[in-house]
């Protein structure tokens, strides 16, 4: 019961609203289908194709209509069907629209919003949004475009057994033969289709993998390896698709044509004996064609649901591990999508953004590091990454952290400033928790640089204003391009502040991306300043320079370094040497 309400909450009482709307409309879609067979009785009674004694349903035949009152009728249930048809759909779709535009606000919340981050890899991340979410909402749709389908197959095959039970009944033991055929191939589909999210997930970690180190491969003539690596996941993912929309499609066209071989059936039946008139057996003729269609279509749609059920129940995992209410506060911003699928505006009321929130009350100063104590051990493993480690960073110092690759320096950067929690111990930030400071009013006043610049396609002014609150002057913009020692690049551009790039940030080398990422963080004059692997990417000469501009912030600014290259620590006051496990006072 308790998951059972877990997935009502992830998939969203309103598209579960639409699947049970559907599900109303498609018993209504039964009546007139039953409608229109008494209408014919009535029609064919009118153009002397059948007698007027002959017997009619017993809710039609106390009723006179005209020829052209009775077409009329059949006009109107006929435009009734047609809106119905119109109303199942709007709910199928918007039932799966509305859980698909669902999952990717809760995978967005997780990634972005989460107390506790968890990273997650662009691989993982398109996974989901472009493979798992699309066919796992498809999944809610086609289930519910099923049940309509089953629903008004039941309907009509009620009305058969009132109609003449003998029939109904040899019709439905042709129908059981189906389904254990039908049930076979539902089999094979699943077995096929298990696959398929694996290969997607496999092709896209290897697309990023190698995108990631295109030059790398280039070099070692890796190429033929890897594409061949790739294109087999991406042939055997066509292939099993294929192979199972065949075997879900072959379960959608068996039932009209067993229908035929049981229409046949019938005909070779003693009809007298069965005691059922003309005017009935066409009736029952029409009934039963409109029963098999409706089970076709239930079997297809249904074959179709199992070839996607894996990426439902990955989509529906994913949820579960990382489900709470803040996911389903966020989600609330889908109430925006009306019944016609417009956007209403933005109710502009209460601000709940960051700059409102006013946590905490850090001051206009550069804030002190102080960290007691700290052991940290990485989940389902004994490794001890961080033993008993203490470090007091006064205002407006600089704290090197240096260590080969993977000795753990970005886990304790992620400690710091409370992206990860640290197994024992205290951290704080200005006498406070990371989060609460991160959280404040002066959120603004933090800057960050990581080893690969993250640039918006746009004008350099749009690249460096990216997540400004407030205005700037032009001096100021200069100001941090000239700290960055990217002045007479910038200046040398057409445009200049309005030269135009791309997220690739074309026109421009890779250490100026680097350093224009730097006059981004410098740009609000931060009271943290974290750089994270930020000379990755520049000579060692526009290293020592943007140092020793770093430098310059002394007293005013806290700067954390996290290099593994010694040289852009030459002016920090306090180094964590991960490979010696060693605390150095460089001020000493």
């Amino acid at each position: 019961m308790n998951k059972l309400k877990l997935w009502v909450s992830i998939i969203g009482l309103r598209s579960i609203l639409w699947v049970g709307f559907s599900g109303i409309v498609s018993v209504g879609l039964a009546f007139i289908e039953i409608g229109v067979a008494g209408f014919l009785q009535l029609f064919l009674k009118s153009l002397g194709i059948l007698s007027e004694d002959a017997s009619s349903f017993s809710f039609v035949k106390n009723f006179t209509f005209t020829r052209t009152e009775i077409g009329f009728l059949l006009i109107l249930l006929a435009f009734s069907r047609a809106v119905s048809n119109l109303l199942v759909v709007k709910g199928t779709v918007t039932s799966g629209q509305l859980f698909n535009a669902r999952l990717r606000t809760f995978s967005l919340h997780q990634m972005l919003l989460d107390k506790v981050a968890r990273y997650i890899s662009v691989a993982q991340v398109n996974l989901r949004i472009s493979e798992l979410f699309v066919k796992g909402s498809e999944f809610l749709s086609i289930v519910n475009k099923a049940a309509c389908s089953i629903i008004q197959a039941g309907g009509v095959f009620l009305f058969l057994l009132w109609l003449e039970w003998h029939l109904a009944l040899f019709g439905l033991c042709g129908a059981l033969v189906l389904g254990l055929v039908t049930l076979w191939i539902y089999k094979r589909v699943a077995i096929l289709s298990k696959n398929i999210p694996k290969q997607q997930e496999k092709l896209l970690k290897g697309v990023e993998r190698v995108s990631r180190n295109w030059l790398l491969v280039r070099i070692l003539r890796t190429g033929e390896k890897e594409f061949n690596s790739l294109a087999e996941s991406s042939l055997i993912y066509a292939a099993n698709s294929i192979r199972g929309m065949i075997y879900s499609s072959t379960a959608g066209v068996f039932p009209p044509f067993f229908g035929v071989l049981l229409i046949v059936a019938i005909f070779s039946l003693d009809i007298k004996a069965i005691n059922i008139s003309p005017i009935d057996l066409l009736a029952f003729l029409y009934m039963f064609l409109r029963f098999l269609q409706f089970l076709g279509q239930a079997f297809t749609f249904t074959g179709s649901a199992v070839m996607i059920y894996p990426h439902f129940s990955k989509s529906m995992g994913f949820m579960e591990e990382a489900f709470d209410q803040e996911k389903v506060e966020a989600a609330k911003i889908l109430e925006r999508i009306n019944f016609l699928g417009n956007i209403s505006p933005i109710d502009r009321g209460e601000d709940h953004s960051v700059d409102a929130r006013n946590k905490a009350d850090v001051g206009d100063r550069a804030v002190d590091i102080d960290l007691k104590n700290i052991d940290f051990i990485y989940p389902d493993t004994d490794k001890l990454i961080l033993n008993d480690l203490s470090i007091a960073c006064p205002s407006g110092s600089q704290l090197g952290i240096v260590g080969r690759s993977g000795s753990g320096k970005s886990t304790l950067l992620a400690i710091i400033l409370g992206v990860m929690k640290p197994s024992r111990g205290s951290v704080k930030l200005g006498g406070i928790l990371p989060d609460e400071y991160l959280n404040s009013s002066l959120l603004n006043n933090v800057g960050y640089v990581g080893a690969e610049p993250f640039l918006i396609q746009g004008t350099i002014k749009d690249n460096l204003s990216y997540g400004l609150r407030g205005e700037k002057a032009d001096q100021d913009y200069w100001d941090a391009l000239t700290q960055a020692k990217l002045f007479d690049v910038i200046d040398a551009k057409p445009g200049r502040l309005e030269f135009e790039i791309n997220e690739n940030g074309d026109g421009l080398s890779a250490g100026q991306k680097q350093r224009l990422s730097l006059a981004r963080a410098l740009l609000v004059n931060p009271k943290l300043l974290v750089l994270d692997e930020a000379s990755a990417n520049v000579d060692v000469a526009t290293e020592s320079d943007i140092a020793d501009s770093i430098n310059l912030l002394k007293g005013k600014t806290t700067v954390i370094i996290v290099s593994h290259r010694k040289g852009f620590l030459k002016h920090s006051d306090i180094i964590y040497d991960f490979d010696k496990d060693q605390l150095i006072d460089a001020r000493s």
